[in-house]
This record gives C-alpha cells, structure tokens and sequence, in this order.
C-alpha cells in the first residue's frame, strides 16, 4: 500500500506517523520541490517504478476529482471513496470505474 498526496511531504510523513502508522505503508510520497503534483503523471509514475508494477496493477482509491484525475492519468484503475470529499455523482464524472462506500 502506498500515499500518494499533493500535501507536503513532512506533513505527510508527521500525519502517517500519528494515525495510520498501524499500516504497512510501502510509500508515502507527498509534494516535494522539483516534482510536479497530482494529477500529473510525474508523480505517479515515480511510485509505481519505485514499486515494480505497472499502471495495470495499481488499484487507486481516492476521494476527489484530483484523485480520479491522477488515476486517469497514470491509466491506474480508479475507485471513488464517497467517505471522504466528494459525492458519488462528482466523483463518477471526473472518472470513477468503481465507488467503494465503506
């Protein structure tokens, strides 16, 4: 399992360190200078070579336009999570395949 997301890379680190630490996070890549952010591909790129796999056996789940955006981009399959920031019609046009509730 990875994080992938635009905030800060210490914010990042500090907020996985405090809640989600329980997690065997293999990558949790935030914004650092000279990468460009979500949805570019740059990013999405970097961690899916820095894990071996392919756009084709990523899983993204994701809970906003920019989410389902990234994972159009990096032809990951996107799954909208209507738990988190947007609603399941939002989510759905921006590019959703599937809706995970819960």
């Amino acid at each position: 399992m990875l994080i992938l997301t635009n905030k800060p890379q210490i914010f990042a680190d500090q907020r996985v360190a405090h809640f989600l630490a329980r997690w065997p996070w293999r990558v949790v890549q935030g914004q650092v200078e000279g990468l460009a952010v979500k949805p570019s591909t740059d990013v999405s790129n970097l961690v899916t070579s820095a894990l071996g796999l392919t756009p084709e056996q990523v899983l993204y789940l994701g809970d906003s336009d920019v989410d389902m955006y990234t994972a159009r981009n990096a032809r990951y399959r996107a799954v909208g999570v209507i738990w988190g920031f947007r609603s399941e019609a939002e989510l759905r046009a921006a590019g959703a395949q599937d809706i995970a509730q819960s």
